[in-house]
């Protein structure tokens, strides 16, 4: 048995926070395990890594909540904020997007901040294949 490592960050608005919303990406991230092992959540022998940006709201918490009942090791990513700004963030998010083999975003079209927008973005610039990434 080949024993696998797999980094699956969460991201997502602030403004996504909705019990619809965890669902959506709570199935996704159940869907994409299977992809990637063939087989369940609950069936993993292969080590799963949330990976998140430390938020209370979205994707964030959304992360919080789905490592916590998989049972899956929680990797979180706060923003250092005495770079002051939105530096802090941008730096934040580039670590999440160089440490993730998947992504999961929950992204807001309506929202007037770019974080999770961007850092999709700049992690389907270096995998570029649409397997690796979902977005809700």
């Amino acid at each position: 048995m080949i024993h696998r490592t797999v980094n699956i960050g969460i991201i997502g608005s602030r403004s996504r926070d909705s019990e619809e919303d965890f669902c959506k990406t709570e199935f996704e991230f159940c869907k994409l395990v299977a992809e990637i092992f063939g087989k369940g959540v609950n069936d993993l022998y292969e080590e799963v890594y949330v990976v998140s940006g430390g938020a209370n709201k979205g994707g964030d918490r959304f992360a919080q909540i789905i490592a916590k009942k998989y049972s899956f090791p929680l990797i979180t990513y706060y923003p250092n904020l005495a770079l002051g700004g939105n530096a802090c963030y941008f730096f934040r998010n580039n670590i999440i997007v160089n440490k993730c083999d998947y992504m999961i975003a929950v992204i807001d079209p309506n929202s007037s901040t770019v974080g999770a927008l961007s850092t999709l973005n700049r992690f389907k610039e270096i995998v570029k294949d649409e397997k690796f990434y979902r977005v809700i």
